[in-house]
């Protein structure tokens, strides 16, 4: 894993990934979302339809400052996620699996991160795995799970006693914002 750190007008972020993703060119119309430079394939992976209204974008959606460990095997949906989680004021550091994303945590110290958003079903090291190994670590992290297999969300109900919160797949922009600043705001 890669450590580099972009600059955005609105807060540094650190990125983490196997090859650099370049940042999109800043717009200057001040309603520009984050839906205006995602491709109809990223729109069809997060449930964003062509014809999706603003209303549903996170610009209205609750923001934050704090640091989330992004860990997503497929690239479009880790980046997208990534680009929304940025756009309302986070810190997101990115891993394409829990091996990759458990190994950086390990090597950071005391880095502090907040939040674990992870996909359960990836090569490696599942999100289920990677969550019980960084809790061991990091006891106070909290943790938001997802997955698009059905057989995962029926797995999750049975976990929800254990504080574990889960955000199904396809998921919109603004449904991703108002679940991250929901499971930040619970208290441990």
């Amino acid at each position: 894993m890669r450590r580099s750190q972009t600059m955005s007008a609105e807060q540094p972020s650190i990125i983490l990934t196997n090859v650099a993703i370049p940042r999109s060119v800043a717009c200057m119309n001040q309603r520009h979302t984050a839906s205006d430079d995602i491709s109809e394939e990223q729109r069809r992976m997060i449930g964003l339809g062509a014809g999706m209204s603003r209303s549903h974008e996170p610009s209205s959606s609750p923001r934050g400052s704090e640091t989330v460990l992004l860990v997503e095997d497929e690239p479009t949906v880790r980046q997208l996620a990534a680009r929304i989680l940025r756009r309302q004021g986070y810190t997101v550091l990115e891993a394409s699996d829990g091996a990759e994303a458990l190994a950086f945590v390990e090597r950071s110290g005391d880095l502090h991160i907040d939040l674990l958003f992870t996909d359960i079903v990836m090569p490696h090291m599942g999100g289920y795995a990677l969550m019980e190994k960084l809790r061991q670590i990091r006891p106070e992290i909290k943790v938001l799970l997802t997955s698009g297999y059905t057989d995962s969300t029926t797995i999750i109900v049975n976990r929800l006693d254990y504080g574990i919160d889960f955000l199904g797949k396809p998921f919109t922009p603004s449904a991703l914002a108002r679940k991250v600043r929901e499971v930040l705001d619970t208290q441990p």
